[in-house]
């Protein structure tokens, strides 16, 4: 295994191959700061230019994409509150209010490295383990799946800071947005009201756009019309890149279990 590592290594090396995955990576954090511009999009857009390229140099511009758009949805968490990917969402919770105390160059610094090193850790983590974690996916049945969905609303109540109420009630209207669409065991149209556009059901980014999205430029329009703005930092305080990784270094665990 270590010899088809080396071998592969050779080959990314190439300039080809890492201006291609440079040149997917720019455009990839472009659209993944833009809301409603997903990793999907940015490889949609790109697999027409990379038909004729060759397969390691199209192979790096889809990857590095993806990549990209992944990192830059935390952009648009961290600046403007709106998740740029659905990954992003929980960019938010942290960076959008470091920003708001005039640190967004240390929140977005945060995000890129700890991305870039939460990447290189799956990445070699999936290298290794994907047989196994294979082998374990594959024996999944309906009491496995039932458990996932539990586990899933019981996370609910670990995040449902201040008001848990608030949360079952959040819970409650994911799933039933959830419901809405043609059952996929019976076929059946449920909560479509006759619409044929509802019978695929409500995509999770146009749902995270509007949850997110229009709540916040709602809440940017009321602070037009009030007298202070107490959402806006009136001092940008500017951070080494230095300094930013030696924080990071002291946050190593947290870094870890995040990766």
């Amino acid at each position: 295994m270590l010899e088809n590592y080396i071998s592969a290594l050779g080959l990314v090396l190439q300039i080809r191959v890492i201006i291609s995955i440079a040149g997917g990576t720019v455009l990839g954090i472009f659209m993944g700061a833009m809301p409603g511009l997903t990793a999907t999009m940015a490889i949609a857009i790109l697999i027409p230019l990379t038909y004729s390229m060759p397969t390691l140099m199209g192979f790096g511009m889809l990857l590095g994409a993806y990549c990209g758009a992944i990192s830059g949805g935390a952009i648009s968490a961290t600046l403007l509150k709106i998740p740029g990917t659905p990954s992003s969402v929980a960019t938010t919770f942290d960076a959008y209010p470091l920003a708001q105390k005039g640190e967004a160059q240390k929140a977005l610094g945060f995000a890129i490295i700890s991305s870039f090193i939460g990447g290189i850790l799956s990445v070699l983590f999936l290298s290794f383990l994907s047989p196994p974690i294979a082998r374990f996916a594959l024996k999944f049945g309906a009491a496995e799946y039932f458990s996932l969905a539990i586990f899933g609303l019981a996370i609910i109540a670990s995040v449902s800071h201040g008001s848990l109420i608030k949360g079952i009630v959040s819970g409650l209207l994911g799933v039933f947005i959830s419901l809405i669409g043609t059952d996929p065991t019976t076929g059946f149209p449920r909560f479509t009201y006759g619409q044929p556009a509802l019978l695929s059901g409500i995509p999770l980014l146009p749902a995270l756009v509007g949850l997110f999205a229009i709540s916040q430029a709602l809440h940017e329009i009321e602070g037009f019309f009030t007298i202070k703005n107490k959402n806006v930092a009136t001092v940008n305080k500017k951070e080494s890149l230095f300094k930013i990784l030696s924080e990071i270094i002291n946050h190593w665990r947290l870094l870890i279990m995040s990766a």
